[in-house]
């Protein structure tokens, strides 16, 4: 079996780490420091399709180690050490929400932060690149305590790898709900950031937001403290529309 690793660095503050590996009877051991900063392990089978190791490292004078079996999924490894997972509705293919490949849908960056959350505890930031997307987006915590998401829109600028990503005039991502949906539901977060963003409800919605209402909102929050910065929400065809915050 032939185990390699590999390293990708997300944000520019974050110093470069290095995956140690070592053959065991029963598979192979990983270590890495935990000095170097924030990290996600992710392995790969084919260096194409990458898998979230959900297992905790264990932790002993700043060492980092995890012992996992040797199967298929198990021939290569990277550090992510970002928590940042981008989503563009232009991108060919569905992508692993990595800044070069990013995901083609928001679902399934939420999907995703739902797992890295479970690994790693962080606050998960999915950063969204202009464009218009349609779908209805749920963002559920309930059943991960201390959850917390910043969902943002390449209308503000990020430093990614010593370089700035986004920021440019009137980008903007924008959100249509499809069915009788809102185009934003989120609930039982600890904390939720929404940046930018023109966010519609279905046809014949309410614009606004609320807890709860007998037709869809474009934005339903519900047990959540939330920030929302510089939203657009409208209802569907035919509603009026306003800025929130």
């Amino acid at each position: 079996m032939v185990i390699a690793a590999l390293m990708e660095i997300g944000l520019a503050q974050s110093p470069s780490q290095v995956l140690d590996i070592d053959r065991t009877a029963d598979g192979v051991r990983l270590s890495w420091s935990a000095s170097g900063g924030e990290s996600i392990l992710e392995s790969s089978a084919d260096l194409i399709s990458w898998k979230l190791q959900m297992d905790q490292p264990n932790s002993a004078g700043g060492i980092l180690t995890l012992d996992l079996p040797a199967t298929p999924d198990n021939q290569f490894f990277r550090l992510r050490s970002s928590s940042i997972l981008f989503v563009d509705g232009s991108n060919a293919a569905n992508g692993d929400g990595s800044l070069e490949n990013p995901f083609k849908t928001l679902t399934l960056s939420v999907d995703r932060a739902r797992e890295r959350f479970v690994s790693s505890g962080l606050e998960q930031t999915i950063y969204v690149f202009a464009g218009d997307y349609g779908e209805s987006v749920e963002i559920d915590g309930s059943d991960l305590t201390g959850f917390r998401v910043h969902l943002m829109d390449s209308g503000t600028p990020i430093e990614v790898n010593g370089q700035t990503v986004g920021g440019e005039a009137g980008a903007v991502a924008k959100l249509t709900a499809i069915a009788q949906e809102p185009g934003l539901s989120v609930s039982g977060l600890a904390s939720f950031k929404l940046s930018g963003f023109n966010i519609m409800g279905p046809a014949g919605a309410e614009a606004g937001m609320g807890e709860t209402s007998m037709t869809p909102s474009a934005i339903e929050l519900s047990n959540t403290t939330a920030i929302l910065q510089g939203v657009r929400v409208r209802g569907g065809q035919g509603s009026g529309g306003g800025d929130a915050g």
